[in-house]
């Protein structure tokens, strides 16, 4: 059974005729669709229609609460080395200094992949950032005038904007990756900052050199990966905890008397906490509120740090394919899919933003699956096409004299079911929905 409500003339037009194509192949095949306004509006035809857009705007929506339901962000980086000029008192471009800035990176994803419990708060235990870095250069800039690099944004204008050692850094390599520099020092202690908060730019780092020098090449675990995440997680979207709601995310959990001001010097174990714990905790970690942040910036919802996200999401790969299992399943948040994406039977998932589908990728619905696109829409953001949703279902068992056969959607086991409602919407799919018999096992 197909429901059609309130869709204009030719819209109507154009789909059966869609679902007639589909069912000359499988004329046995009934599924639930429901579909309400502008359901397979083109993105001018959904403006036009004065359907308002799905509100995607709160960033703790988008905290990785289910980490198999968020795509892994992969996040560009590269690592600016500032040395002398004879190339001294800094890594020097040999595979064991090399290997060394490796190894600190990895153990960052090592963290992002396995956070701490906080010891503070009421956020929910969230093991696992759905972030990752990847090393794309590391450049070398001796010069002893700016070996402990004076001024930052002098130093990121001079050698990444106008590259002025002419490594060959092009726009993308300019504009789309983080950059790291690595100042030169002869103090162990770390420091550092970011340009901005949520920022594409530069972060300053320091200490790298000395502490190797003083604990040895295995030492890439031992604090400065920590503190690096503390960085790093600026130019994210995060602030410290002992700024309160500045930067709009957690109070500081050190504040015990309304009338005193954060303390600079941490309790927590969150990562945006000082020492003695913070950052340098045994097991740090952050909360639902700050990954909702990181991944709204990343997500493009604000400031200028989603530029570095590595764009894997237009090329369609299986591996990545997601599957929903359980019912109540709710996406307050925008995602970037990279496979196909399938609704298993007795799941349910209601979809209040955009995803995106990759070229060749599709929406599968099992039997006993569900789909609500609730204000939302499935679309494909790199200009091209997708291959549609697909909702499965097999045919009523025939009826006898002795026995009624049931409905389709008496029996909501048999089907995959498709709800439209409050502008949800379809784009840039030749066959919107089509409606399939389950593949023989």
């Amino acid at each position: 059974m197909l429901l059609l409500t309130t869709l204009r003339p030719t819209r109507i037009l154009s789909y059966i005729r869609a679902v007639r194509r589909t069912l000359r192949v499988s004329t046995t095949i009934v599924a639930a669709l429901v579909i309400s306004a502008s359901a397979f509006a083109q993105p001018a035809d959904r403006e036009n229609s004065k359907v308002p857009e799905p509100d995607c705007s709160t960033s703790i929506g988008y905290a990785p609460l289910h980490p198999a339901e968020v795509p892994i962000k992969k996040i560009r980086l590269a690592l600016h080395v500032f040395q002398k000029d004879d190339g001294a008192d800094n890594f020097q471009d040999t595979p064991e200094h090399r290997e060394y800035l490796r190894l600190v990176i990895a153990a960052a994803n090592k963290r992002f992949r396995a956070l701490g419990r906080l010891n503070m708060g009421t956020s929910p235990y969230l093991s696992d950032a759905r972030v990752e870095i990847v090393l794309q250069h590391i450049y070398y800039h001796p010069h002893t005038a700016d070996w402990d690099i004076p001024n930052a944004d002098t130093a990121y204008a001079r050698y990444v904007v106008r590259d002025a050692d002419r490594l060959g850094l092009t726009e993308d390599t300019k504009y789309n990756v983080q950059h790291v520099l690595l100042k030169g020092s002869t103090s162990p202690g770390r420091g550092g900052r970011a340009s901005g908060i949520g920022s594409q730019g530069w972060i300053l780092i320091r200490g790298w050199y000395p502490h190797y020098l003083e604990n040895g090449p295995t030492s890439h675990t031992w604090g400065i990966y920590n503190h690096f995440i503390h960085e790093l997680t600026h130019s994210l979207g995060l602030s410290h905890n002992f700024m309160g709601k500045h930067g709009g995310c957690d109070v500081c959990p050190d504040n015990d008397l309304p009338e005193k001001k954060c303390p600079p010097v941490g309790t927590s174990t969150n990562f945006q906490d000082y020492p003695p714990l913070g950052y340098d905790a045994p097991d740090p970690g952050l909360s639902e509120c700050q990954l909702g942040r990181i991944h709204y910036f990343l997500s493009g919802q604000a400031g200028t740090i989603h530029r570095v996200v590595v764009p894997d999401h237009c090329n369609y790969q299986a591996e990545e394919t997601m599957t929903i299992t359980a019912p109540d399943r709710i996406w307050t948040d925008r995602k970037m899919l990279k496979g196909d994406l399938i609704i298993e039977a007795g799941a349910s998932l209601t979809v209040k933003c955009d995803v995106h589908i990759p070229h060749g990728g599709a929406v599968l619905v099992r039997p006993g699956g569900r789909l609500i696109v609730d204000g939302g829409s499935f679309t494909n953001l790199c200009g091209d096409t997708w291959s549609g949703i697909e909702l499965w279902g097999v045919a009523p068992p025939k009826e006898t004299p002795k026995k009624k056969a049931k409905g389709p959607l008496r029996d909501a086991s048999m089907q995959g079911q498709l709800e439209l409602r409050n502008g949800g919407a379809i784009e840039h799919a030749p066959c919107a929905v089509s409606t399939l018999r389950p593949p023989m096992e």
